[in-house]
């Protein structure tokens, strides 16, 4: 039976030479517990993140492609709209996607993943959302208006999925918490957010 690769990726903001970053927490817990894990560390900033998202699409397909291994996808915010990226522009396949405080279009006709589901491309989709994700709320509603060319900010993280099929919506679990955007990885949470990713394996 083959091992499971963990592909780590997070969202703006984050200084990659940060070693307290959330990535490298989890490195660590997946190591200790026997996983391989791969981290995709980058620095983006708010207004910023759309000129370099081709480039990190591809970079992350490539690092994919590496590992001889099933592959889980843990993102947060903008790490998931990559994942949305990835989706779309490679036949990659992934056991499973664990998208927390989603970044991503919410419509899953529109972000990849009913046809990645329906495929078999993805396995399983975990969504950690929020109604009180004030980042996701504030700049989607900001930057709706750049939908329509393929930008802005999706909000799947605070509203939740839409247009699930219903031939996968068993395999699209959705976990609710009162977090704020960043919240999952507090102190006192990141541990059982890192254990939550172990879901379906």
């Amino acid at each position: 039976m083959k091992k499971i690769n963990f592909i780590v990726v997070n969202g703006i903001l984050t200084q990659p030479s940060n070693i307290f970053g959330w990535t490298d927490f989890f490195e660590d817990y997946y190591q200790n517990d026997g996983f391989p894990c791969t981290k995709y560390e980058y620095f983006s900033g708010a207004i910023t993140r759309f000129i370099k998202q081709g480039k990190r699409t591809e970079q992350l397909i490539e690092i994919c492609k590496r590992s001889t291994n099933k592959l889980v996808y843990v993102g947060h915010s903008n790490g998931c709209e990559l994942f949305s990226r990835v989706i779309k522009n490679s036949d990659l396949k992934f056991e499973s996607a664990h998208l927390f405080a989603a970044a991503m279009n919410d419509d899953f006709n529109e972000n990849g993943l009913n046809i990645a589901l329906l495929s078999g491309r993805v396995g399983k989709v975990y969504l950690y959302c929020s109604k009180r994700d004030h980042i996701l709320k504030k700049f989607a509603s900001r930057t709706s208006f750049l939908k329509v060319i393929g930008l802005g900010y999706g909000a799947l993280g605070y509203t939740g999925p839409k247009n699930v099929q219903s031939l996968v919506s068993h395999r699209v679990i959705t976990e609710w918490r009162q977090f704020d955007h960043s919240d999952w990885f507090k102190e006192k949470n990141i541990k059982k957010s890192h254990e939550s990713t172990y879901q379906g394996l």
